[in-house]
């Protein structure tokens, strides 16, 4: 299986077509989110999400067993509240010595304040392959309790 060298949530990850190389742009940490919905002051639903542009960077090195397998990679969110929300397999081959992989997303759960995990998740594209969790990171969704703007002011 090939090794995990990076592992980065942030607003933004680019891979330079001409050399593969991979920037990774504003490492995210943390948000604050108003507790209260913009329009109808009520609190946020637990399952509540915001657009957001961000992404996922990852960069493997190659196993001398890799050959021509073709494996996954799936980012999964796990909220305080232990959810689980899973996002589409990215299949890669590791035809060089290292794969960089940036996978954009548009939006991230919010509804619960506190530490929602960002898991990593690998396997091997074949019959019965189980997920290994390789890599973790947390994000801290904080809750701000803005009072809702009355109209006119």
């Amino acid at each position: 299986m090939p090794r995990l060298l990076l592992f980065a949530p942030c607003q933004r990850a680019i891979i330079d077509k001409s050399d593969s190389s991979i920037s990774l742009i504003a490492v995210l940490h943390g948000l604050t989110v108003n507790a209260l919905g913009e329009a109808s002051g009520e609190p946020i639903p637990p399952n509540a999400v915001i657009p957001m542009n961000w992404s996922i960077g990852t960069i493997w090195l190659r196993s001398p067993e890799d050959g021509e397998k073709t494996f996954e990679q799936r980012v999964d969110i796990i909220t305080p509240d232990n959810s689980r929300v899973e996002a589409s397999p990215q299949p890669f081959q590791m035809t060089h010595r290292t794969h960089h992989l940036a996978v954009a997303a548009n939006v991230f759960p919010v509804g619960v304040a506190g530490e929602y995990r960002v898991v990593l998740m690998l396997r091997e594209v074949r019959e019965n392959a189980e997920w290994t969790q390789v890599a973790e990171f947390p994000i801290e969704i904080k809750h701000a309790q803005n009072q809702p703007q009355e109209a006119g002011s």
